[in-house]
């Protein structure tokens, strides 16, 4: 082969690789944004989650004193 094929046949690759490598780049960087738009939901959530109150309360009434209800407040919490 002439230098002048030798040439050609190097900007091709050249061309070939730096095609393969902008695939590659985009299909990490898609994955990369599909992972933080899946973060900000679960963050989103998160905090909607947290904006609820989560208060349990039972009441019970005492013989002795019918007409006042005794709070006791409790040590476990419920989860969803």
């Amino acid at each position: 082969m002439t230098a002048d094929a030798w040439a050609a046949t190097a900007g091709w690759m050249t061309a070939l690789i730096a095609g393969v490598t902008v695939v590659v780049a985009g299909r990490y960087a898609a994955k990369q944004v599909k992972e933080a738009k899946n973060q900000v939901q679960e963050a989103q959530q998160t905090r909607r989650d947290q904006a609820q109150p989560n208060v349990v309360a039972f009441a019970e009434s005492d013989r002795t004193h019918w007409n006042a209800l005794l709070i006791r407040p409790t040590t476990w919490t419920c989860r969803r």
